[in-house]
């Protein structure tokens, strides 16, 4: 892997930003979710970090968000779409004025929107999945909730080509989403080490507990036009897998040891987001980059995080 571009989110005299959550880029524009500290939705300028405007508020007055679970940007057209609880609420992507929001009778925490209508991760005790068409009408719904899928990662949609993803946290299995059907799409073998006969779970402690010495993928799943990039944990450590979809090669990297050349402790930063370019980013608390790097950064006085684009090389 390379670093291509390193972009500094400039803060410059604005104390925002605690952590990023989730990152997404449309036209030239970087949106940064901090979805527990500040509860808002950022935008800077993808090329030089420079901040733009904030998206909607937190509060309860028309345009606000009680709680951004999620976003996404349209493909087609000028809008971020922000889930709420129970509603979704629409700004312009150009400026991030509020446009509207619509209700819905269901609770979800992950999203996102297809030809058909939209895919929503649920936030409850019910489905982990279901589908509606674009008036938010239930279509269908799969995967009965489960103690050890209650964590929702931030990626647990994402669109690849024509097809739209899910991934089920602690799962070795990729799903394809159409309007009327889920089917398996990659399935993640580790051989004896990722099977495991399906126990009874009341809490997140059980989970750990009996998932410890298994691999199985967390957290992180993507995949570009030659690559497929997935987290997985075992023996509560955390580890990189990369496949090459043209040579059938992988490589492991074990995050916990592997050191770079720009963050000064040795856990890599986790990837946010990817693009169809083969290009992934990471991201960096600007206290986590060596000072002697930092000199060498075309960066403001006064910046929080700094956004690593890293080209994967055909291996």
């Amino acid at each position: 892997m390379a670093i291509e571009d390193i972009v500094c989110l400039d803060t410059t005299g604005r104390d925002f930003l605690g952590f990023i959550d989730k990152i997404l880029i449309k036209d030239s524009i970087l949106f940064a979710l901090d979805r527990f500290q500040k509860k808002q939705i950022y935008a800077f300028n993808s090329k030089n970090g420079k901040f733009l405007f904030n998206v909607g508020k937190f509060g309860d007055g028309p345009g606000s968000y009680e709680i951004p679970y999620d976003f996404i940007a349209t493909e087609k057209g000028n809008k971020i779409e922000v889930l709420d609880v129970n509603k979704i609420h629409y700004y312009n992507s150009v400026n991030g004025e509020y446009i509207e929001s619509r209700n819905f009778p269901f609770s979800a925490v992950r999203f996102i929107q297809y030809a058909g209508g939209y895919g929503f991760a649920g936030g409850g005790n019910e489905a982990n999945l279901f589908t509606t068409d674009k008036e938010f009408n239930l279509q269908m719904s799969y995967f009965p909730f489960k103690i050890k899928n209650a964590i929702k990662p931030y990626n647990v949609f994402q669109k690849t080509g024509s097809s739209i993803l899910f991934q089920l946290n602690f799962e070795n299995t990729i799903y394809e989403v159409t309007e009327n059907s889920v089917i398996p799409y990659w399935k993640i073998d580790f051989g004896q080490s990722g099977s495991f006969k399906e126990p009874l779970l009341n809490s997140p402690a059980e989970v750990a507990s009996k998932y410890r010495n298994k691999k199985l993928v967390a957290y992180t799943f993507f995949e570009s036009n030659e690559f497929i990039l997935f987290a997985y944990i075992y023996h509560e450590k955390p580890f990189f897998a990369i496949y090459s979809k043209t040579t059938q090669n992988k490589k492991i990297i074990d995050v916990s040891t592997t050191v770079n050349d720009l963050t000064v402790e040795t856990p890599f930063p986790f990837f946010l987001y990817s693009g169809i370019d083969n290009t992934f980013i990471a991201v960096a608390n600007a206290e986590n980059i060596d000072a002697q790097k930092l000199t060498s950064l075309n960066c403001s006085n006064y910046f929080d995080f700094a956004i690593f684009k890293i080209k994967i090389k055909p291996f």
